[in-house]
C-alpha cells in the first residue's frame, strides 16, 4: 500500500528504524547511483523495459531490504551477471553510457 509520502511500504518493510522515523538516518553509506543508472541503460537497450523494471526492483530489494550498497563494482557486477550481461566488469569500468546519465 502508498503511505503518506507516497512510497510503497512494503518495499521498505525490512527497514531498520521504518516505524519511529529513522530509517535513513542510520545509513552508513548514501549510494552514488551513476553507475547503477548506466547499467540499467545497458539493459533497456539488451533487453527492453521488461528488463529495466526487473532490474530497478531488484536495485531497490538490495538497497532498502538487504542493506547492499548498489555504488559499488562487486553488487553491481553481480546483479549485472545475474541479469545477463556477459562480461560486467568490463562495462563498469569503462565509460559507455557514461555521458547519457552525466549531463
Amino acid at each position: 500500500f502508498i503511505t503518506d509520502q507516497g512510497m510503497e511500504k512494503d518495499c521498505f518493510q525490512n527497514l531498520p528504524g521504518l516505524e519511529s522515523g529513522t530509517a535513513f538516518k542510520e545509513w552508513l553509506f548514501w549510494p552514488n547511483s551513476l553507475h547503477a543508472q548506466r547499467l540499467l541503460l545497458l539493459l533497456g537497450k539488451r533487453g527492453g523495459p521488461k528488463l529495466v523494471e526487473l532490474a530497478l526492483d531488484l536495485m531497490h530489494a538490495l538497497t532498502f531490504e538487504e542493506g547492499a550498497n548498489i555504488s559499488t563494482f562487486k553488487v553491481l557486477a553481480a546483479l549485472a551477471a545475474e541479469l545477463g550481461v556477459a562480461d560486467p566488469v568490463v562495462f563498469l569500468r569503462s565509460k559507455e553510457l557514461r555521458s547519457e546519465v552525466v549531463a
